[in-house]
């Protein structure tokens, strides 16, 4: 037995300030970037009976590297045909359809594509530009993919109002979900949750690692990309942790911050920290 939180529809439009910075070794040489941007929810104009939209929106964005790994640069030049999206949610407030898909495919069609090939060359470019053609033409795949390939829609858009919560412990039961790690490449993490009341609203807390039982098959793929780096056999076990910390506001009960962080190592080969802050949008001195 336990309790869900109650959701209920944003009516209010929410404006957030995003970092996401991340940090890899591999075998001593470092790499890393440091992306900013604005984040807007929204309640979206209605086209039909029961549809519920919100349009997610990317805006003013800065691009700060150090030296960046090229293939992590061409994945978020990919992303940029849905840096803003319509989305229906169920009851839920989980994204099920994309409403703007063709307006999507038409700004990866006539121009993102074109400027990825232009600026990089290279069989492994074209094979990622050719599974992103294939991606956009199916909606389904491509909101399945949004909603875990970006790490911050899948912070905030990740079933907490579906998690069961303990009456005594407040702690959710333990539940595994695939994690992002690079490229093509995710892993199963099991994940625990704990929320606690605040005068603002709700705090929830969440670990997670990724088992010695986990699915090999997700491991193994990430082993093979750095052999092929390496031109070496990897013998060394992957590990993953993520740590993260989530605000609920009372006013709107939907999240108003978090801060997530997740390392992921595979012996002293390869490392890769990313580090992911989202906090409201802060006012100039007219209170704008």
């Amino acid at each position: 037995m336990g309790w869900h939180l109650p959701y209920r529809p944003l009516d209010t439009a929410l404006k957030f300030q995003v970092s996401v910075q991340t940090e890899s070794t591999f075998n001593g040489d470092n790499s890393g970037a440091n992306i900013r941007y604005g984040l807007q929810l929204r309640p979206a104009p209605k086209q039909g009976w029961g549809d519920y939209c919100l349009e997610v929106q990317q805006t003013d964005t800065r691009y700060h590297t150090g030296k960046i790994n090229p293939a992590d640069d061409v994945i978020l030049r990919l992303a940029a045909p849905w840096k803003k999206l319509e989305l229906l949610l169920d009851k839920n407030g989980n994204p099920y359809n994309i409403r703007n898909h063709v307006e999507i495919w038409q700004l990866w069609n006539e121009d993102v594509r074109i400027a990825v090939q232009a600026t990089y060359k290279g069989q492994w470019v074209d094979e990622m530009v050719r599974k992103t053609d294939d991606l956009i033409l199916h909606p389904d795949q491509l909101l399945k993919t949004i909603l875990t390939k970006d790490q911050v829609l899948a912070n905030y858009f990740n079933d907490v109002y579906k998690r069961v919560f303990d009456f005594r412990t407040q702690h959710s039961a333990p539940a595994t979900s695939m994690q992002h790690v690079m490229g093509e490449n995710f892993v199963p993490l099991q994940e625990v949750w704990q929320y606690r009341k605040t005068p603002a609203g709700g705090h929830v807390d969440a670990e997670g690692f990724l088992p010695e039982t986990a699915d090999m098959t997700s491991v193994k793929s990430v082993k093979e990309w750095l052999q092929r780096k390496t031109g070496t056999v990897i013998t060394e076990q992957l590990e993953v942790k993520r740590a993260a910390n989530y605000e609920i506001s009372q006013q709107t009960g939907w999240y108003n911050a978090f801060n997530t962080i997740s390392i992921m190592r595979l012996g002293n080969v390869w490392q890769k920290r990313t580090t992911i802050q989202l906090s409201p949008e802060k006012m100039n001195s007219n209170g704008r």
